[in-house]
C-alpha cells in the first residue's frame, strides 16, 4: 500500500500541449471546468506550455483523482510518461517502409 502511494504522488504523466489547446480554444484552464481545470497549477503549467510548446507534467494521483473517464479516453493519445512519447507522436514519425525507400547517396570516397 505505501509502495502504491509513493508511485501515485510522484510519478508524472505528460499531456501534449497541442492536445490542451485544441480542447480549450481560446479558453484556459480553471478550477470547476469540468476538464482539466482542477489539477493542482494546470493553469500556470499550461501557459508555460504555450511559450515554450513541451508538453504539461501533471501528477498521475491528481490524473487518476480528477479526471473523468471520459475526458481520460478524448486525451489517451496524447498521453506519455516522462521522456516517453504519445501515441499521437509515434503516429507522427515516418514509417520504417517509408524510410527504407528513401535514396542514400554516397560520397565519393566510400565508392
Amino acid at each position: 500500500m505505501i509502495l502504491l502511494k509513493i508511485v501515485f504522488e510522484k510519478q508524472e504523466i505528460e499531456i501534449r500541449w497541442d492536445a490542451i489547446k485544441a480542447m480549450y480554444g481560446e479558453k484556459i484552464p480553471e478550477p470547476g471546468d469540468k476538464l482539466l481545470g482542477d489539477i493542482p497549477g494546470i493553469d500556470t503549467k499550461f501557459a508555460n506550455a504555450a511559450v515554450t510548446g513541451e508538453s504539461v507534467k501533471v501528477r498521475l494521483s491528481d490524473w487518476v483523482g480528477k479526471i473523468d473517464s471520459e475526458l481520460h479516453k478524448l486525451l489517451h493519445d496524447d498521453l506519455s510518461f516522462p521522456d516517453g512519447m504519445s501515441i499521437n507522436e509515434v503516429k507522427s514519425k515516418p514509417k520504417l517502409e517509408d524510410v527504407s525507400q528513401v535514396p542514400i547517396e554516397r560520397s565519393p570516397e566510400s565508392v
